[in-house]
């Protein structure tokens, strides 16, 4: 990470189990700081939320800088795919990591999207709740 940036975490005070993969999790999270850090406005600070929303938890990434258009937010998690501004910015990537964070989410159950406006943009990714009964 870089450590002249500020990255502000808020996590709700009671927050469910889930049956994951802690080292891919931690991939799909680490991937989505990487890419708010690189396209983002420097001076800005991210956030980082963790919380329930019904029967899942949701981990939302936002970042302010360069809005994405509607159009380009469900091509992002496409294989190789860069947004226009990424190819002609200075961020250096080939297209994979989101595309690698879809498949992890959807191995775990989960999904993963992302929504932008007004130069801000969010990614979110959920998991489902862990049963009760079920094996740690």
């Amino acid at each position: 990470m870089s450590p002249d940036r500020v990255i502000n975490l808020h996590v709700d005070a009671s927050i469910p189990k889930v049956s994951v993969d802690a080292t891919r999790i931690e991939q799909v999270l680490g991937n989505l700081l990487v890419n708010a850090l690189k396209y983002s406005d420097s001076e800005t600070a991210l956030e980082v939320e963790v919380r329930q929303v019904n029967d899942e938890v949701r981990v939302l990434v936002t970042n302010r800088g360069p809005d994405i258009s509607a159009e380009e937010l469900p091509k992002l998690f496409d294989r190789y795919y860069r947004t226009p501004t990424a190819r002609g910015g200075s961020a250096h990537g080939l297209g994979m990591g989101l595309y690698i964070a879809k498949g992890l989410m959807e191995a775990h159950g989960g999904r993963i999207w992302a929504e932008s406006r007004l130069g801000q943009t969010t990614f979110q990714f959920a998991l489902p709740r862990m049963r009760e009964g079920a094996f740690h």
